[in-house]
């Protein structure tokens, strides 16, 4: 499902949205090393800092 990172066009349950170039992603399962995150759940490693470690 593509996704924004916005208020109105977020990921359905507890996908997250894996952005692909500014304003263009799909919704994944967790957020691979090298992405940009919010939280550490994002992440596929669970270790975020500013990017999934």
């Amino acid at each position: 499902m593509p996704c924004k990172k916005t208020v109105g066009t977020h990921c359905c349950g507890e996908l997250v949205c894996h952005l692909t170039s500014p304003g263009k992603g799909t919704c994944k399962q967790c957020l691979p090393a090298g992405a940009f995150c919010f939280k550490s759940s994002e992440c596929c490693s669970k270790n975020c800092f500013i990017k999934c470690k």
